[in-house]
């Protein structure tokens, strides 16, 4: 019965074409600027890198796979990134 609930009441997020080639373009150039961060130590610039490019995957592959990888792969890189804030 709960598998039905939230079927029947899950919001799919749809991001648009323009939007999707907006936001793998910014991805890249956020991954250009990591790669190339003489502030960063290797080993973070990698960890960053990696996500990035999931988060990259998933928005390229959202139509396929829907929008919860968009979601997990973003919460991975937010999560690191305020990590290494605190």
């Amino acid at each position: 019965m709960a598998d039905r609930f939230l079927s029947n009441n899950a919001t799919e997020v749809v991001i648009e074409p323009g939007d999707q080639n907006r936001l793998i373009k910014k991805i890249r150039e956020a991954i250009d600027e990591v790669s190339s961060s003489p502030a960063l130590d290797t080993k973070t610039r990698w960890d960053l890198i990696r996500r990035l490019r999931a988060v990259e995957d998933a928005v390229l592959s959202v139509r396929l796979r829907g929008s919860d990888e968009v979601e997990a792969a973003t919460d991975s890189l937010v999560s690191m990134i305020l990590r290494g804030l605190t």
